[in-house]
């Protein structure tokens, strides 16, 4: 009787797997290569006046294009696909968008929202300002032909007009922080006479914090609301405060916003973002009344 060597066939065993570890590698890390019409976050301004020119939304999915779940791939490629009738399609990651500073406090809130589940892809759909949500949609809906029937219907809908959908001013928005991932949640209420952001909690409590403190993103989308409210006749107490030149006591002078002023200092704030608190005396008599004008 004929025996075979245990060690050739370990060798074999092994030879095999080698090969087809190497043909195989390829194949499943292979990342997916957006389609031209699905734009990425610093094109978010692009993707905007292109969804206002042709009536669309916006669809931000959330996703991991660099993923090795076969599953998840395929239900992202199928969500670029599936989502551009009716709106321009943004993908977004951990990667590409870190500390969730891109989109607007509404987008954000969505997509943070335990509801949505942890499995990517999701993705949320929204206006093309990002202030009034369209659909919310789950991981199991997007891995799924048959669950986008709905959803294109519902928003085709909203396009032709057909259904209104209208933003809720209790709903409750995440105002990302600069330099964290992290921030507050609460419904918009205003931009009160120091240029700070109002907002609420659930509870009705109303905070108060310098607009200074929070994200570009964040920051105009209060802004973009106020605005709003503003326009419709809504009572906000907005003022939004320019970019202007302000003098020092000694002459000089430096391109700043006012944010804020008490205790006899002012709070400056430069195009940069950068917050400069200083006493009042600091400041030439006209750049001090200028200060004290704001401030009412």
């Amino acid at each position: 009787m004929n025996t075979v060597n245990p060690i050739y066939l370990n060798f074999r065993k092994v030879l095999f797997a080698w090969i087809f570890l190497a043909f195989a590698s390829p194949v499943l890390t292979a990342a997916i290569k957006l389609p031209r019409w699905v734009y990425t976050p610093d094109q978010l301004a692009e993707a905007q006046a292109k969804a206002k020119e042709e009536g669309k939304g916006l669809a931000i999915v959330s996703s991991d294009i660099h993923s090795t779940c076969p599953l998840c791939d395929s239900a992202t490629s199928m969500a670029f696909d599936e989502l551009k009738d009716h709106a321009v399609v943004i993908y977004r990651s951990d990667k590409n968008d870190p500390n969730l500073s891109t989109f607007s406090p509404l987008v954000v809130a969505e997509l943070v929202d335990p509801k949505l589940g942890r499995v990517i892809p999701q993705a949320v759909v929204t206006s093309a300002d990002m202030d009034v949500t369209w659909s919310t949609l789950t991981y199991d809906v997007l891995k799924q032909e048959r669950g986008y029937r709905e959803v294109n219907r519902k928003l085709k809908a909203i396009r032709k007009g057909e259904v209104t959908v209208e933003r809720n001013p209790d709903q409750i928005l995440r105002w990302q922080l600069k330099g964290r991932n992290s921030g507050y949640t609460g419904s918009f209420v205003g931009i009160d006479s120091k240029g700070r952001l109002e907002f609420k909690d659930k509870s009705g409590k109303v905070y108060r914090k310098p607009m200074n403190v929070f994200v570009e993103s964040a920051a105009n989308f209060a802004r973009f609301l106020a605005g709003q409210e503003a326009a419709s006749g809504g009572a906000v107490s907005d003022v939004v405060f320019e970019i202007e030149p302000w003098t020092s006591s000694d002459g000089k002078v430096i391109q700043a916003k006012f944010v804020s002023l008490g205790d006899d200092k002012v709070t400056l704030e430069t195009d940069k973002g950068k917050s400069y608190t200083l006493p009042l005396s600091r400041l030439s008599e006209d750049s001090r009344e200028r200060a004290r004008e704001l401030a009412e």
